[in-house]
């Protein structure tokens, strides 16, 4: 296999990345499309049986919620999901940015308590539907809301697994160029040239991740860095102490606290011999 046979993370073309999924991992093609939209995905690939939107724009595509979709449990093999992925109030604060994402997505007021609540929601419609070891491609792109960095791929990622899903892989869509807004005057955060491909299975994860950790209601941030470091210490495996012989400079006197059964000096780790400690 040579360099231009090989699959690869990134790519500039979208449909490319596509394709190279479905060879990877749907070999008999993509099943559903819950936000189908005007199909622009395929193009140049087979359109899905199910086709679903919000607000559906060409025919043949039916109404409906991706977090309830008219399917039995475990009788989908694959879901292609392209969702919004912007929120946020506009300048007169009337409301989500207006323009073709609110007509087709609806209303996300807010990304990390409406927008990401959707997520949750599809997540776990698409476990239910999905048949074991079926397949879910997430379309995502960070996003800033309010001046907030809003990492969505990795709340989707720790949102995914934590239903059950594994994440299998991830792709990067690259782009030459984005759109700038006219109230952007000051940049605050690096702007995305980027977006994601996720790929998540319907099993077990083989791989162990430690998102089950939550901070714990902590008076200061000294007793959080404790805490952190109490559990560190936990998860260190236990190191047998070396069996040792009499410490030098031991005083051996018979009134010694310090001694253990064997008449060995007992104060392991300290540097003062035992007449210099007290003894009864």
């Amino acid at each position: 296999m040579g360099q231009e046979d090989i699959i690869k993370s990134i790519s500039y073309d979208q449909t490319e990345i596509i394709r190279n999924i479905i060879e990877l991992y749907c070999p008999n093609g993509i099943e559903l499309d819950p936000t189908f939209s005007k199909g622009n995905f395929y193009k140049d690939i087979t359109k899905p049986k199910y086709c679903y939107d919000l607000y559906p724009q060409t025919d043949g595509v039916i109404q409906s919620d991706c977090r309830h979709l008219p399917h039995s449990n475990a009788s989908i093999k694959s879901i292609m999901f392209d969702p919004p992925f912007v929120g946020g109030k506009d300048r007169k604060g009337k409301g989500y940015i207006s323009g073709i994402i609110r007509k087709r997505f609806g209303f996300y007021s807010n990304v990390q308590h409406k927008l990401w609540d959707m997520y949750h929601g599809a997540l776990v419609e698409f476990y239910r539907i999905l048949v074991p070891n079926g397949i879910l491609i997430f379309k995502c792109q960070d996003t800033v809301d309010s001046g907030k960095q809003c990492l969505s791929h990795v709340e989707i990622i720790n949102y995914a697994y934590l239903v059950g899903f594994y994440p299998k892989d991830i792709f990067v869509l690259l782009a030459k160029n984005r759109l700038i807004g006219i109230h952007h005057h000051k940049q605050q955060h690096c702007r995305k040239y980027h977006s994601y491909f996720l790929v998540f299975i319907k099993q077990k994860s083989p791989v162990k991740y430690s998102m089950k950790l939550k901070k714990p209601k902590m008076e200061s941030e000294l007793d959080y860095k404790k805490y952190l470091e109490d559990m560190q210490n936990e998860a260190k495996p236990e190191i047998q102490p070396k069996p040792e012989s009499k410490t030098e400079g031991c005083c051996m006197a018979e009134q010694c606290t310090f001694k253990d059964t064997n008449g060995n000096c007992s104060g392991k780790g300290l540097k003062l011999r035992c007449k210099d400690r007290k003894v009864p």
